[in-house]
């Protein structure tokens, strides 16, 4: 069974992951 609470939990996850990187790129 998949969720959706932890596709969206994921889906955050990945996104702060993204911009941290984005911003330690300066």
């Amino acid at each position: 069974m998949f969720r959706i609470e932890y596709y969206w939990y994921w889906i955050h996850f990945f996104r702060i992951s993204v911009l941290f990187h984005k911003f330690f790129q300066i």
